[in-house]
């Protein structure tokens, strides 16, 4: 089965929520704004579920990425205070 992100609070004010639906997962994190910048530094996780501050995104649209052994996932965040 095709492993998936869940994301939680999608449009985010303060946070993003997200978990990811496999078992162990090892996965590299990051945040892009839709002209591709990179807005939130790369950063490894062992844990299923993480949060991610939107404290210090402007209104917009941005992309998480998720990419592990099974793939990479993108998922559109809404940020709108």
């Amino acid at each position: 089965t095709k492993e998936e992100v869940i994301l939680f609070s999608n449009p985010a004010s303060d946070f993003i929520s997200f978990a990811v639906t496999e078992k162990n997962p090892a996965n590299t994190i990051s945040v892009r704004d839709i002209a591709g910048n990179e807005v939130v530094k790369s950063f490894f996780s062992k844990l299923p579920a993480e949060k991610i501050s939107t404290a210090n995104l402007a209104d917009g649209i941005y992309f998480l990425t998720v990419q592990n052994q099974s793939g990479t996932r993108t998922k559109k965040i809404v940020v709108r205070r």
